[in-house]
């Protein structure tokens, strides 16, 4: 959690429907993350979400990352209440955003 230095690449997403913020810092080389890190101001389910994107995506080539979403998450929670998969979607919408650009892709 928190703010990463030296970020390659930040991106953020707010719910229109409950107003979580989820930003999401990475710092890609050749192609791969690095680092991530996140910030939540929402509920429980923002929070972790982020917090299992962010074990998720570490590590992971960037088009391996960009595959994430909210199906993979609940899969990794064990299932979550229908209710809070917007959470998780907004979430991906962060890292998605964070991750746009060609240059953090790496060599082709």
């Amino acid at each position: 959690m928190g703010e990463l230095a030296g970020a390659t690449g930040s991106g953020e997403a707010r719910s229109e429907t409950c107003g979580d913020l989820v930003r999401v810092d990475v710092r890609v080389e050749a192609g791969r993350i690095v680092d991530i890190r996140c910030q939540v101001q929402g509920c429980a389910a923002a929070i972790a979400g982020a917090s299992m994107l962010c074990e998720l995506a570490a590590g992971r080539s960037v088009d391996a990352a960009l595959a994430l979403d909210p199906d993979a998450l609940e899969r990794a929670f064990g299932g979550i209440p229908a209710h809070k998969r917007a959470c998780l979607a907004n979430v991906c919408a962060a890292l998605a955003s964070a991750l746009d650009g060609r240059m953090l892709r790496g060599p082709a």
